[in-house]
């Protein structure tokens, strides 16, 4: 049905271009009739191109590893954030495979190297700096001598299996690289739509990672990303190492192996997390940077023309490199629909019902073959906003490129700007903006006062600009939003808490809504003193994070929940602290937050609520909530997460050790109030779920009758 549905999309589409050359081109503004003409051409060769890569996604399996291989583990870095890197060595440093770990420090810092130090891996530096990230990894493959290659940029951080899901795949001695995707756990960034109530989440890189990737993997052209992968060293050395002619020395990199003969797997497994960029300014940066290197790897290594590869490689890496073409084809369908209002231009000899009919048929069987091979996941109008937001930038890097200009590597930025977004950034968007309103406001004069004009034409070319000064509209109120005034990205999870605001005075329950390793947001029963620091000991899988919290402000408490919400910083928290709160983050809650985004298993619900007006059930306020299964004593967890909750059952995902049969007491922290009571052990489940923590089926008892009433709170309430 796949294969059906893109020869038909393809034949159609083919259909309604030659009908548009045979009937429908201006004689008399030819010139500008061929001009949309050439726009709409374009974009059916992106669809072939697209629908090649569509056409059987492959998503192998990983094969048991062998033991014995020598694995070094690569981290380039040159200006970020110590903080953030940190995170990153110390998933690197976690990997269960044996390895080695390497910071590749490009910026000569010693706060690099003492962080280094005091978390036990390498520091590899250089005395030149040529080549920015590709002449630093090359660097470091002269002064190591593992078989494998594993690198993560400074911002992507790798669960402990990485190594475990990968290497099994270079069994086949000839695999140059295992590439995984790209997993941005700060769901507010500026490329991503996510609702936290109903788990709801659109990131404009999903489509790549998740759809186009496998679909490269069928022709043996899933290229490499730059991080979040293994490279055979052997296989570096036969090409001369990472490629250094371009800013974009990933794809170009793997088109040279590709060329040579070497084949790449894409596993599609979330194994390394990291962060998107926060803002217009960082994410522009970005885009500019893979925009100049793509199509600079065009001019100068074309796959069309590139000896060694097959056919069908070809294509598949020049439609990833076509597809940064695409701002010419967009400022044309941009100011076609407002010209047509203001002027006599006219890019069809006549708009008939024939004509409108079959570019509407051909235009909604586009969208539903594009909804369809991304499983109702693909959002088309998030696409265009992205593509009114990047036209311009895209056009001035195919002339860069062309020359060569611009080939400098620049990092991007994570932590966005704190400085307001300049208008500059948004100036086409206002001038496409601008345009659109005079010209609607001048159609609509000649429509009011009577002057001569064909309406039915007219009011098409209307309908559109109307569409593209909406698009206008929403990409300039985005880019201009700021969207994250935090240095550091605060993870959202209820950890279990106790707390002392007194120096010897009782302990007190409570449990955090967000957390990192600078402070947190913590929920409480009873109203704390403001600018006061109190003694707190968070409750990690790893052990207790023993610290002094500062309280900064109180959030207004919400009538609907019965408990009091404050923000705090960490006063002083001790390295260990540091290192199981990133490790909380990085193998318990990120993990989570990718199985509720992803849960896999789609079926043809999840492709009709693509296309439908779909309202999506609000995540209960129950999941995930802090239990309790075996309270020993005031400050003492052993806690579990709740996966599921109906009536008096509760399922909690816990370490704990589960009998059937065996009873004790309970402490569940609500947004309604303290649960208390006792537990009856139902049964373990003896197949954990993919996160690997083991899930136990518990029956409440002996509820106290104000617990009963929370409890029936915690059931009815929706987030």
């Amino acid at each position: 049905m796949r294969r059906f549905l893109i020869l038909g999309t393809a034949a159609f589409s083919l259909f309604y271009l030659v009908y548009r050359v045979l009937f429908t081109l201006n004689p008399d503004q030819m010139w500008f009739s061929i001009l949309f003409l050439a726009a709409e051409v374009h974009g059916y060769l992106a669809l072939l191109l697209f629908l090649l890569d569509m056409w059987a996604p492959v998503r192998p399996a990983p094969p048991r590893v062998a033991e014995g291989l020598s694995v070094d583990v690569f981290i380039p870095t040159y200006n970020e954030d110590v903080g953030l890197l940190r995170r990153t060595v110390l998933g690197a440093k976690n990997i269960r495979y044996p390895h080695r770990t390497y910071v590749l420090d490009d910026g000569d810092r010693a706060d690099i190297k003492a962080m280094a130090e005091e978390l036990g891996v390498e520091v590899i530096a250089r005395p030149e700096h040529h080549h920015a990230k590709a002449g630093n990894i090359n660097h470091a493959l002269r002064q190591t001598h593992g078989d494998f290659v594993a690198i993560f940029d400074a911002d992507h951080a790798p669960q402990p299996d990485f190594l475990d899901r990968t290497l099994g795949f270079f069994e086949d001695s000839k695999m140059a690289f295992v590439q995984t995707p790209q997993f941005f756990y700060n769901l507010n960034a500026f490329e991503e739509f996510s609702n936290a109530t109903t788990d709801e989440h659109w990131e404009q890189q999903s489509m790549f990672f998740h759809y186009l990737q496998p679909g490269k993997q069928r022709w043996n052209s899933a290229f490499f990303c730059g991080t979040c992968a293994v490279i055979r060293r052997q296989a570096l050395e036969e090409v001369g190492g990472i490629a250094t002619e371009t800013i974009t020395e990933d794809i170009h990199t793997s088109l040279l192996l590709h060329a040579r003969g070497w084949k790449s797997i894409y596993l599609d497994e979330h194994l390394a997390t990291g962060l998107a960029p926060s803002d217009v300014v960082s994410y522009f940066k970005q885009r500019l940077r893979w925009a100049l290197g793509n199509l600079r790897v065009m001019f100068i290594c074309n796959p069309l023309t590139l000896r060694g590869l097959k056919f069908t490689q070809r294509l598949s890496y020049f439609s990833s490199m076509f597809s940064w073409t695409i701002g010419f084809q967009k400022i044309i369908y941009f100011l076609t629909p407002p010209l047509m209002l203001l002027t006599p231009l006219m890019p069809i000899d006549r708009f008939f019902t024939k004509l409108v009919g079959l570019y509407f048929a051909n235009l909604f069987l586009q969208l539903f073959t594009y909804k369809v091979l991304t499983g109702g996941r693909g959002r088309i109008f998030a696409d265009e906003l992205f593509n009114m937001l990047n036209f311009w930038f895209l056009i001035r890097s195919f002339f860069r490129a062309m020359f060569g200009l611009g080939q400098k590597f620049v990092v991007t930025s994570k932590s966005g700007s704190a400085e307001r977004i300049p208008l500059r950034v948004v100036a086409p968007q206002l001038a496409i903006m601008l345009l659109c309103v005079v010209a609607l406001s001048w159609w609509g004069f000649k429509l009011v006062g009577g002057i001569n004009l064909d309406v039915f034409s007219s009011s098409i070319a209307a309908f559109w600009t109307v569409y593209v000064l909406i698009l206008a509209w929403l990409a300039i109120a985005r880019a201009l939003r700021k969207y994250d005034v935090r240095s550091d990205y605060r993870f959202a999870e209820s950890l279990p808490v106790w707390y002392r605001d007194e120096v010897d005075g009782p302990w007190k329950a409570a449990c955090t809504a967000d957390f990192n390793t600078q402070g947190l947001s913590l929920l409480t029963y009873e109203p704390l003193p403001m600018d006061r620091d109190i003694t707190a000991r968070l409750m990690t899988e790893l052990g207790p994070v023993e610290t002094v919290v500062r309280i900064l402000y109180r959030r207004p408490k919400s009538e609907r929940l019965d408990v009091y919400a404050y923000g705090g910083r960490f006063i002083n928290l001790e390295a260990e602290a540091m290192g199981r709160l990133n490790t909380q983050a990085l193998q318990r809650t990120v993990p989570q937050l990718i199985r509720r985004i992803y849960p896999g298993g789609g079926n043809w619900r999840d492709l009709l609520r693509g296309f439908l007006p779909y309202r999506a059930t609000r995540r209960p306020v129950w999941s995930g909530l802090p239990v309790s299964v075996n309270l020993d004593a005031p400050g003492e967890w052993r806690h579990g997460w709740i996966e599921s909750l109906a009536g008096r059952e509760l399922v909690v995902a816990t370490q704990a050790a589960c009998h059937p049969g065996a009873t004790g007491p309970f402490l569940l922290l609500s947004p309604f109030g303290i649960i208390r009571g006792e537990w009856r052990v139902e049964a373990p489940d003896p197949a954990p779920p993919a996160g690997g923590v083991p899930h136990c089926r518990f029956f409440l008892e002996r509820l106290t009758a104000e617990s009963a009433a929370h409890l029936d709170q915690l059931l009815e309430a929706k987030r």
